[in-house]
């Protein structure tokens, strides 16, 4: 449903941006920036205009609004608090909080934790609020799965307000995982993956999440590794350069996901960024035959892929990469060091 609202508005992007309008969209919901009260009336005006224009649609009176500079700073401070959804969540959020010393990004080792606090971090409450959080929308996106194929797409433009409703806070769910994050619980590892169709505007945070995670058996990463897989070749991910990046990263991080002859078989026919991630998780599986097959495309690379292969090449041994890293000349400093620094490593 958030990927059909997003199909739908990238018209009203590209038309509001050649305006030369300050916005920023997520899903249907977007703010604009404007100079003064009157320049905002201007620009409300602009953008009825052109949603109607290009999709037929209108703007919602209710979920209008206007706001001086002090407000909206007000409203962004309120989004990012915490704002448990229950008395478990808040429970956990104390934990992390007190941990964390209301640093929100910081991470938190194990070590630090209390039995008593860790105790309380159950997998089981925590998979409860991530389960809460989607559990309004699960029968509404099982629904609009099924009646779909039968939908034409003319009608699509027409319903994308409806398919794009969801009573899923899908900021305030993210703002969870980054606080999971901190402290690396599986808790919510396994509900995600089992609910990742209705959870797909989190999949970054998931990503995230995951490659925080500590305390799982190598067997089980396996069988994340294969559902990550899964997802790289489903419709919600396989158009999407960020998501497919997210989740590609997780093989470069993890050894334990190890599913790198899969991902060989992709690399030739896979977009640059792709190949980048691929080359790094051959790093980290030790997939050093592999690497050692692709030293002759090393010139048709592009920069990233460079560094990439320059940095799984360090994992040669020592007289074969001394060889190949001495031949490389490169003009980019950046490219020189590494050389360097992957020869002597």
């Amino acid at each position: 449903m958030h990927l059909i609202a997003e199909s739908t508005l990238i018209p009203i992007d590209n038309s509001l941006t050649s305006t030369g309008i300050k916005f920023l969209r997520f899903a249907d919901d977007i703010i604009f920036f404007c100079e003064s009260p009157s320049d905002a009336r201007k620009t409300l005006a602009l953008v009825a205009a052109t949603l109607d224009k290009q999709q037929r649609l209108t703007l919602q009176r209710h979920k209008t609004k206007f706001y001086s500079p002090k407000d909206f700073r007000k409203l962004c401070r309120h989004m990012i608090e915490d704002r448990p959804l229950n008395l478990d969540e808040d429970r956990i959020l104390n934990i992390i909080r007190k941990y964390s010393y209301g640093n929100p990004y910081t991470t938190i080792s194990y070590n630090e934790i209390s039995d008593e606090d860790w105790r309380e971090l159950s997998g089981d409450v925590i998979s409860s609020i991530v389960k809460e959080y989607i559990g309004k929308d699960l029968s509404l996106t099982q629904s609009i799965k099924k009646i779909l194929p039968r939908i034409k797409s003319s009608l699509v433009s027409k319903n994308s307000e409806l398919l794009s409703s969801s009573e899923i806070d899908y900021i305030r769910l993210r703002w969870f995982y980054r606080r999971l994050t901190q402290i690396g619980h599986p808790g919510a590892v396994n509900v995600s993956l089992e609910n990742i169709e209705s959870l797909t505007p989190c999949l970054a945070s998931i990503c995230t999440y995951l490659a925080s995670v500590q305390a799982v058996e190598q067997g089980e990463w396996k069988m994340i590794g294969k559902k990550l897989l899964e997802l790289l070749e489903s419709d919600e991910v396989e158009g999407n350069e960020y998501f497919r990046l997210s989740i590609l990263s997780l093989f470069t991080k993890n050894e334990y996901i190890n599913h790198f002859s899969k991902l060989a078989k992709q690399y030739s026919r896979s977009e640059p960024f792709a190949r980048r991630e691929i080359l790094l998780a051959a790093k980290q599986n030790s997939a050093f035959d592999w690497l050692r097959e692709h030293k002759e495309g090393y010139q048709t690379m592009d920069t990233w892929q460079r560094i990439a292969y320059i940095y799984g090449c360090s994992g040669l041994p020592k007289d074969e990469k001394k060889y190949f890293l001495g031949n490389l000349k490169s003009k980019r400093p950046f490219e020189s060091v590494l050389i360097g620094w992957a020869k002597n490593s």
